[in-house]
């Protein structure tokens, strides 16, 4: 019995914070998330060009970036979208380490919500006190141009 308030009284110390010697060797946090809804979307105004959804000005430090784009078609043909993490505003950068996925479809009111593939982000310490990463959309459709929305997340792992 003894034993087990000892354990007890441990873990309310170490859930209380005060056996900081038994911290971790990191911390998460912040939590930066943007949302951009339907209504207020970026239009993809030219087929097969990229755009910026969204930015964020991320520390040093290592991040996970995750989320999900949408694409609303507005009665056009859509046949492919995509979306990034990149580094350069309105250019899409592809290969996993940027967060590239791409989805298709046809003629539909909405393509298949994708998600981001969560993304490590590294920001040097020489870069100075923030970096921007852009989320970045390409829409490649025929007729009405159709908008980017969704919701991202960025996480500072350390």
């Amino acid at each position: 019995m003894l034993k087990s308030l000892r354990k007890l009284g441990l873990a309310l110390a170490l859930g209380l914070g005060l056996a900081s010697a038994c911290a971790p060797a990191f911390a998460f946090g912040p939590l930066l998330q943007q949302s951009i809804t339907s209504a207020n979307g970026v239009t993809q105004t030219t087929t097969a060009t990229t755009y910026t959804l969204m930015t964020f000005n991320l520390s040093p430090g290592t991040w996970l970036c995750f989320g999900t784009v949408n694409f609303t078609p507005a009665g056009t043909t859509l046949n492919s979208g995509y979306y990034a993490f990149s580094t350069v505003a309105a250019t899409l950068q592809t290969g996993q380490q940027s967060g590239y996925l791409a989805t298709s479809g046809g003629a539909a009111s909405t393509l298949p919500a994708g998600a981001t593939p969560a993304t490590i982000i590294e920001v040097p310490n020489s870069a100075g006190a923030s970096k921007p990463i852009y989320v970045v959309t390409q829409a490649s459709f025929t007729g009405t141009a159709p908008k980017a929305y969704g919701n991202v997340q960025c996480l500072k792992m350390n």
